[in-house]
């Protein structure tokens, strides 16, 4: 039964229209803590999707090419942030403070989202995702499609599993 976004399907799920429902951090952290709810799976528990990228920052390609200097320094700016996020105990109480969440949230690096997963140089599960919506691209082809600034995706190569963003030289390239 389809249950629609997070707050829908919370929102069936108390009133015993189903039984299991889904949400994405932050939502439903503070009932997870007072115990009012579990969760029973993450995405990453299903073999086939597990470190499989589920967010990433797009442009158009005029905008690439036009403002690849300006783009290079906001990604600049992203992964500094990241690093910051997970450094500084005051940028989680700040986000949850965002989120309304503040005094839950505790979980939320560790079990829920990972610094990795917010990685912008990590691009995994490409091939997956080309076969469920039945694509077909070229090598060449997916290496066209994404450009991670300052570097092409080359889909033979390995991704780091520590997460780790290239030296400044390799992104200006």
């Amino acid at each position: 039964m389809p249950t629609g976004g997070p707050a829908a399907t919370f929102n069936e799920l108390v009133a015993g229209r189903v039984d299991v429902g889904w949400a994405a951090p932050p939502f439903g952290m503070d009932k997870i803590e007072q115990a009012d709810i579990r969760v029973i799976a993450r995405a990453n528990d299903v073999p086939r999707i597990q470190g499989m990228t589920v967010s990433v920052l797009i442009t158009n390609a005029g905008s690439l090419q036009r403002g690849n200097d300006v783009l290079g320094r906001f990604m600049e700016a992203y992964r500094a942030t990241i690093d910051w996020m997970y450094s500084d105990p005051v940028a989680l109480q700040r986000y949850l403070e965002l989120a309304g969440l503040e005094g839950s949230g505790s979980q939320l690096p560790e079990k829920f989202i990972a610094k990795d997963m917010l990685s912008p140089d990590k691009l995994t599960g490409v091939k997956t995702v080309m076969k469920d919506a039945n694509v077909k691209l070229s090598r060449r082809q997916v290496a066209e499609l994404i450009d991670i600034v300052g570097q092409q995706y080359k889909a033979s190569e390995a991704v780091p599993s520590s997460g780790q963003q290239p030296s400044r030289s390799s992104r200006e390239k």
